[in-house]
């Protein structure tokens, strides 16, 4: 079933509201997260070669996990939930496939049909029921931050962030990692000081006229294979909680083909 023209017109005339008012006006009245001054936080943190105490915290997340030797061996992934989405009635099926050197796809599936978007390598493009087109720097960098969650905690280790700060939040029992990526992409991962666990994932994509913040929350952890998965997942996007999800199956070191990862005709338009 197509969506009808005058509410593509609506969807975009929504999406034109928030790229022009930005995060900080949209960020208010309906939100269901505190709005932090993330420029504020960053700045406050210090740097992690800098702190002993940040080091170990580091250290043990990665062990809960599995080690770095472990964790290095999970070539790729693949989980399957069960997302309700915001406002909806009934579950639905989305894929999440994950593979090394920023390879990732995510399929959601529903009763209009299916849509994906994909990652592959410096470059994210969506292909929809009857449309293909790569996508702006943005929601490029929201499709590298979905990667990067499902990537750690290894990626701490073997990513090339700019740079990487250590810190808390008054009233809040987590301890906080900043990772700064040089392409205007700020990763916030909370982590259980008490069982080193990474519950909840912050995305902060800067842009010249505004700063969008995805939020992803994981709870229900259990192993799966040796790897430690969060079984719950919520998702917020610009403070408004947008799905919930529960992780049906996994996976574990799956054979993706190349053609996993490639557009289909005809993506070799102009970047949208």
């Amino acid at each position: 079933m197509r969506v009808a023209r005058p509410m593509l017109i609506i969807v975009a005339a929504a999406f034109v509201f928030l790229v022009t008012t930005g995060f900080d006006t949209y960020h208010g009245s309906y939100h269901t997260v505190e709005k932090l001054n993330y420029d504020s936080l960053f700045a406050a943190a210090v740097s992690l070669e800098q702190s002993p105490e940040g080091q170990v915290l580091v250290q043990r997340c990665i062990e809960r996990y599995g080690g770095m030797d472990k964790l290095a061996d999970l070539q790729s992934v693949r989980l399957t939930y069960a997302m309700l989405p915001f406002g909806a009635r009934d579950s639905i099926l989305v894929e999440k496939f994950m593979g090394p050197n920023r390879h990732y796809k995510i399929v959601r599936h529903d009763p209009r049909g299916t849509e994906e978007r994909i990652l592959n390598e410096n470059r994210a493009w969506f292909h929809g029921r009857d449309t293909t087109l790569f996508l702006y720097s943005g929601r490029y960098k929201a499709e590298l931050f979905s990667y990067l969650t499902l990537s750690m905690p290894r990626a701490i280790r073997t990513e090339p962030f700019a740079a990487i700060r250590y810190g808390t939040r008054a009233g809040d029992s987590l301890r906080y990692l900043y990772l700064l990526k040089p392409d205007s992409l700020l990763m916030v991962l909370g982590i259980d000081p008490d069982d080193y666990t990474i519950v909840s994932s912050e995305g902060v994509i800067y842009q010249d006229t505004a700063r969008f913040v995805f939020i992803n929350k994981f709870s229900d952890f259990h192993t799966r294979d040796g790897y430690l998965f969060p079984y719950r997942l919520t998702n917020i996007s610009m403070g408004l909680e947008v799905a919930r999800s529960r992780l049906t199956d996994v996976v574990i070191n799956p054979t993706f083909g190349e053609e996993e990862f490639r557009p289909p005709a005809p993506a070799d338009s102009a970047p949208w």
